[in-house]
């Protein structure tokens, strides 16, 4: 990282951000907006790539700092004034699901569901342990964050994040303006 943003490494020779497109793919997106600060260059300049595989790729670019996760979203929100569901991801990981039409399956579920947002997880014998994890209960609804399960009563069983979330339109009204994280 010293020479490239994090989505720009290369891994097995491709740059990490092409294994979130491929994993995106599914469910053809209309645009992609990439969040831009740390060597913003080495991401622009796989544009023409990225364009060839069949995606509109636009940029967000926080210029004089990064804004968090929940801020990044503020700061591009007239990118999403036309959808009601919104696909957030780390565009620096290799997510490779076992099941197929994972995130077609999860988007299903957050539509028909109304929720807020959902979350992609999986289970991880360290999550809420080593790691913060996702406190759910019986039904896979969050009960809460982090290393300590009592705060949450009805939690049975910690997940791990893994750094791609759906969320409805309606987060706007929760996301402060400027840097925030969700």
């Amino acid at each position: 990282t010293d020479h490239y943003a994090k989505p720009a490494v290369p891994f097995l020779n491709v740059p990490l951000i092409f294994w979130s497109l491929e994993l995106f793919r599914e469910l053809r997106p209309d645009r992609v907006i990439a969040n831009l600060h740390y060597k913003p260059e080495t991401i622009q300049a796989l544009l023409p790539t990225i364009k060839s595989a069949g995606y509109d790729m636009r940029f967000s670019h926080e210029v004089e700092k990064p804004l968090g996760s929940g801020g990044a979203l503020w700061f591009a929100q007239k990118e999403f004034e036309d959808v009601d569901t919104i696909l957030v991801a780390n565009a620096d990981e290799v997510i490779l699901p076992v099941h197929p039409r994972t995130l077609a399956r999860m988007k299903d579920t957050h539509e028909n569901s109304n929720a807020l947002a959902t979350l992609l997880t999986m289970k991880h014998g360290e999550a809420g342990t080593k790691f913060g994890g996702v406190w759910v209960d019986d039904s896979n609804a969050i009960q809460g964050f982090g290393f300590d399960r009592k705060p949450f009563p009805k939690a049975t069983q910690a997940l791990h994040y893994v750094g791609v979330l759906l969320l409805n339109r309606r987060i706007f009204k929760y996301l402060p303006d400027g840097e925030s994280n969700i």
